[in-house]
């Protein structure tokens, strides 16, 4: 297990922490460096969380660069604060962590992965096959997985 694992577990796993809040930044919606500063607003607020993904049509590259540019935002601001001796630099430090559609919106620049399963879909692209094809690309990046289920409810139908 690296360390990325063992600092995002111990981080989600934290007792006492009470509500989080996350944000979920879909690249498909903004370019990456208006994803940074919505981002860099967001843990300013108090966002704990940094979730990245949604979109069927998302690719690769475009969740990778939008990771990076979050990443470096969020470092630079932490570095500013390092700056400010009545800045606390931990409050900058928050994971980013892929919440992709499939297996071909993924990056090795996340600290972590939800890689969703539809528990009442009828595919089984969206029960297992997607999982398949994306494990190897996660674990070879070095992408701590994080256990994540979505039920879908449907209204009287």
């Amino acid at each position: 297990m690296s360390d990325t694992s063992d600092w995002l577990l111990e981080y989600v796993c934290r007792p006492g922490t009470g509500t989080r809040h996350a944000i979920l930044i879909d690249p498909a919606d903004q370019s990456p460096e208006v994803a940074a500063k919505r981002c860099v607003a967001a843990v300013s607020a108090g966002s704990q969380m940094i979730l990245v993904g949604g979109s069927t049509d998302t690719d690769m590259a475009n969740v990778h660069d939008t990771i990076v540019a979050i990443r470096e935002a969020l470092e630079l601001v932490t570095w500013a604060s390092s700056q400010d001796s009545g800045s606390e630099e931990g409050d900058w430090t928050v994971p980013i962590v892929l919440f992709p559609q499939g297996a071909a919106a993924l990056s090795p620049a996340a600290d972590g992965i939800t890689f969703m399963m539809l528990m009442n879909s009828t595919s089984p692209r969206f029960l297992i096959e997607e999982q398949v094809v994306g494990a190897p690309i996660i674990r070879e990046a070095g992408v701590t997985p994080l256990t994540h289920g979505l039920p879908n409810l449907r209204t009287g139908r």
